[in-house]
């Protein structure tokens, strides 16, 4: 176990110098949802039905397919596929630092940009707000509100109200 480990972190380290801008860095910028939202093809409610990682042009990425609850921009789809970089395969992971993570069974509200056939998700994990529970069944979320400059907890109704209330965000293909 330990001898594959070694083997395993000599031959990423050897291929972080081979092919240096694979290990580029991340920069985050805190961006409001509503900026988000503008920016996005399509922002929905959806929950995660199931999630693959493959390697896809030297990188891991992750397949996430996903059930929409609800359109709140863009062309209304009953189910959705995404690509987001980092997962594992064969004993192997990618993490990217600031990337979105996915598990079967999460929800959340997601804001989208089309590339071909498939969506990935705005702004990093800002573009992946996900939907808690309390004790008492409340849904809420942690986001950027419009107009704020850091992350609060907001009821899950309101924010879908705040969204909805955004100028752009109702499009004619809805």
């Amino acid at each position: 176990m330990l001898r594959t480990w070694i083997i395993r972190t000599v031959v990423i380290a050897l291929g972080v110098c081979w092919r240096p801008e694979l290990a580029a860095p991340t920069t985050l910028v805190l961006t409001e949802s509503v900026a988000l939202a503008k920016t996005a093809d399509k922002v929905v409610l959806g929950k995660v039905a199931k999630v693959e990682s493959e390697w896809l042009h030297g990188r891991i990425v992750s397949r996430v397919s996903l059930r929409v609850e609800e359109t709140l921009k863009g062309k209304g789809e009953a189910t959705l596929e995404l690509v987001v970089p980092g997962g594992s395969v064969g004993g192997i992971a990618m993490l990217v630092i600031g990337g979105p993570r996915f598990r079967e069974g999460d929800r959340a509200i997601l804001f989208l940009r089309q590339a071909d056939t498939e969506y990935r998700i705005l702004g990093l994990a800002q573009g992946k707000v996900s939907v808690l529970k309390n004790d008492s069944g409340v849904e809420s979320v942690r986001w950027v509100p419009p107009g704020g400059t850091q992350v609060v907890e907001e009821p899950l109704s309101e924010v879908i109200a705040q969204l909805r209330l955004v100028s752009d965000l109702r499009g004619d293909d809805r």
